[in-house]
């Protein structure tokens, strides 16, 4: 295909790894270009990155095996977007599994048999019948390279050229009926239609589709009961969504629901659910819905819809599932893959007020929806007797979980006292908890830091650990469909010493960082713009550094309550401000005593400060001295300090800065 970057995508099976390497070496030794998902650095969008090298290969190759069959979705996915866009298959069988999974995909496509004998031995075959096929394909495409349609020339007596770009599902009725309906009649308008149908074979489609969609007018996506699960619409939004923030709204996106009225998947209505819809039903309906879309693109309707009196409540805790002013980042996407590629342990690590609870409930909402069983844990509801002891501990951890899976037996039932606290829960979670649980086990704990300072946290953190151990090494057990969800703030490591026994070094873990500019403006845009101009976003990112509670706590208080911003502004790091309470815990959190085993292990020598926070954040501010790691930790994960070490640790924003330094340096 003209334009490929590579000859080859490779796909495969986490367990055949190894053997995707060794065909990748071995075609790469005959002249093959190749292409694996190890080519995806750590901060790349791995979706994007498997869409861009698929669409840029000339040719698929997939390892058919005993993995592919137990777990084929993602090598599924990646077949469906090869056979979306006309890259040809070739399958490579490697074991003598059965290939029922994906049978209906591969279709007749005669796949290359290499299951006898070392897969090194069929290398110069596989590379000669790859060759062989690409040579045949620049044939084909030399004698039939389609060229682009051409949009004829219509004289513009409304649209003035602006491009509109329409995302659909192809081959989907009434979706591309009704594509054809908006193509003919805003292209008479005057509008430049675009959609993924006019790209010819052999372009650089991803490149092209990105470049439309960011340089769009308007982006009009056709929801219907099958587009809703389109991979490519998802994407295309998420291009769309990234491009509004940077350039001032644009494109604008106008949803319009195609005889459907139901929820929408995670990844859609992270980036829709705040915007106005247009519905369709049947044909009857054209003309309306192209009077509405003209309305629309001429005079762009606000991103924002009026608040709702749902709406207009606190933004204190957690952010509803159906709140539009959830903000959508990274980390989102990447806690929608580890829960959907049932990771064993996900670490979700965030200073106070952060997001963590709010992006926990999204990950157990999706596991709900992947028909998963959940479970979770607060570890702020625990009293002081269910803490104090590993035994009372898990006693309540089990209960609370046979109470949300609604089972008949509770620990006390099954507990003896011939077994340590540890395997009495291992047992209890084996025999009564797996047995009633149909597949996948979502075990979500937020505010664990709460067993930090316990005296036995480091049997049950090792506990967790063995589990994920035993996942490794106990193939077919039930480990393998348990995933914990682990919420914590403070630094694992100032508590649980030996590493050998600590879940904080193996899973995969997101941080969560503050609000981007652009998100900033973007959750500005979903509140009807309350602030004027960059000027005030400006002044706004100074004050909290986009501090998500602190960002939606300014934006609420301009939007609902119609408090001016400069007033805000001016007296928001006062002790009569709108943040006083919030300032106020940060002063009472300076002046406690250290913490067992956090801030002075060894006894305190006469004289010593009783608040020793206080002294070293003073000393701190003054430029005079440098916080301990252990006082940064835990001045971090309060959320008062940002950075990755003491070294480069700074009051987290304006706020935080003017207030301390007013009451522990006498600043105005």
């Amino acid at each position: 295909m003209p334009g490929a970057i590579h000859d080859i995508f490779i796909s495969y099976r986490r367990a055949d790894a190894d053997k995707a390497r060794t065909l990748k070496q071995g075609l790469e030794a005959h002249g093959l270009r190749c292409w694996m998902d190890s080519h995806i650095m750590p901060s790349q969008d791995f979706d994007e990155e498997i869409f861009k090298a698929i669409s840029s290969a000339r040719m698929l190759v997939v390892l058919l095996s005993a993995a592919v069959e137990q777990s084929p979705k993602q090598v599924r996915r990646e077949l469906m977007i090869a056979e979306k866009y006309h890259i040809p298959i070739f399958p490579v069988r490697i074991d003598s599994a059965p290939l029922t999974r994906l049978e209906f995909l591969l279709g007749t496509t005669q796949y290359l048999d290499v299951s006898q004998g070392d897969l090194a031995c069929h290398l110069p075959d596989i590379a000669d019948k790859a060759r062989r096929l690409l040579e045949d394909l620049g044939e084909e495409n030399e004698q039939a390279a389609p060229a682009p349609p051409q949009v004829a020339a219509v004289a513009p007596p409304q649209g003035n050229g602006k491009v509109v770009s329409i995302l659909y599902k192809r081959d989907a009725q009434p979706d591309e009926r009704l594509l054809e309906f908006l193509e003919d009649r805003l292209g008479k308008l005057g509008y430049k239609i675009f959609h993924d149908r006019q790209l010819p074979l052999g372009i650089e489609w991803f490149k092209a589709i990105q470049e439309k969609v960011v340089s769009s007018h308007a982006i009009i996506p056709l929801l219907s009961a099958v587009s809703i699960h389109s991979e490519m619409i998802s994407m295309e939004l998420r291009i769309a969504h990234e491009a509004r923030q940077k350039q001032e709204g644009r494109p604008a996106i106008l949803p319009v629901r195609v005889a459907y009225r139901g929820a929408l998947p995670p990844e859609m209505s992270t980036y829709l659910d705040h915007l106005q819809y247009f519905a369709w039903e049947s044909e009857t309906q054209d003309e309306a819905l192209l009077a509405a879309l003209v309305q629309a693109l001429e005079a762009p309707p606000k991103t924002a819809p009026v608040l709702e009196a749902r709406h207009r409540q606190l933004p204190t805790g957690a952010v509803p599932m159906d709140s539009p002013f959830y903000i959508a980042r990274p980390v989102d996407v990447e806690m929608r893959e580890a829960v959907t590629a049932g990771e064993s342990i996900i670490l979700v690590k965030g200073a106070r007020q952060m997001g963590k609870t709010s992006l926990i409930a999204r990950g157990l909402n999706l596991a709900r929806q992947q028909k998963a069983s959940v479970v979770l844990t607060d570890f702020q509801k625990l009293n002081n007797t269910q803490i104090e002891s590993s035994e009372n501990l898990f006693k309540a951890l089990g209960s609370m979980m046979a109470r949300q899976l609604k089972l008949d037996r509770y620990p006390e039932d099954t507990w003896h006292k011939s077994f340590g606290p540890n395997q009495n829960f291992e047992n209890y979670l084996v025999d009564e908890v797996f047995p009633a649980v149909d597949g996948r086990l979502i075990w979500a704990m937020d505010e664990v830091d709460r067993l930090f300072p316990a005296r036995y946290s480091s049997e049950v953190f090792g506990l967790f650990r063995s589990w994920h151990n035993d996942r490794a090494s106990l193939c077919g057990s039930d480990w393998e469909n348990l995933t914990m969800i682990i919420g914590y703030a403070t630094e694992a490591s100032l508590f649980i010493t030996d590493q050998t026994m600590s879940p904080f070094n193996v899973g995969r873990q997101f941080r969560l960082e503050d609000f981007t500019r652009a998100q900033v403006e973007d959750l500005n845009e979903r509140y009807d713009r309350p602030l004027n101009g960059p000027g005030e976003i400006d002044k706004l990112m100074e004050l909290v550094g986009g501090q998500p509670y602190l960002t939606r706590r300014c934006l609420h208080e301009v939007a609902v309550r119609q408090t001016p911003f400069p007033q805000l502004a001016a007296s928001a790091d006062r002790d009569d401000g709108l943040f006083s309470d919030h300032l106020r815990r940060f002063y009472i959190l300076l002046c406690q005593p250290p913490e067992d085993g956090a801030e002075e292990p060894q006894p305190r020598k006469r004289g010593a400060s009783e608040a020793p926070l206080m002294t070293a954040m003073t000393a701190f501010l003054r430029g005079e001295g440098r916080l301990t790691d252990s006082q940064f930790y835990r001045l971090s994960s309060s959320g008062l300090l940002r950075g990755a070490s003491p070294a480069d640790a700074a009051p987290r924003c304006g706020i935080y800065e003017r207030y301390l330094r007013r009451h522990l340096l006498g600043a105005s």
